[in-house]
């Protein structure tokens, strides 16, 4: 689905794994894992990777996208635990 397609469907758009290329689900398992990652915070990480990816004019979410979404995650060390 396209920005434009998500902007006149008038819904939120949340990507699903389906969505996701192998490469891009196993990223996704190992962010999961080594950063102790909520449901929250993992379809938070796959909606900013989408966003990314817009802006970028890609069809499809990358790892890159994945990675960059990543690092806009506040750390533990922000909320002082």
């Amino acid at each position: 689905m396209t920005a434009e397609e998500m902007l006149h469907s008038g819904g939120l758009y949340l990507p699903s794994d389906d969505a996701l290329m192998a490469q891009q689900q196993r990223c996704m398992e190992r962010l999961y894992g080594s950063l102790q990652l909520s449901a929250r915070a993992y379809h938070r990480i796959l909606r900013v990777a989408r966003t990314i990816a817009d802006l970028e004019g890609a069809e499809e979410i990358g790892t890159a996208h994945l990675m960059e979404a990543s690092y806009y995650r506040p750390s533990m060390e922000y909320w002082g635990n």
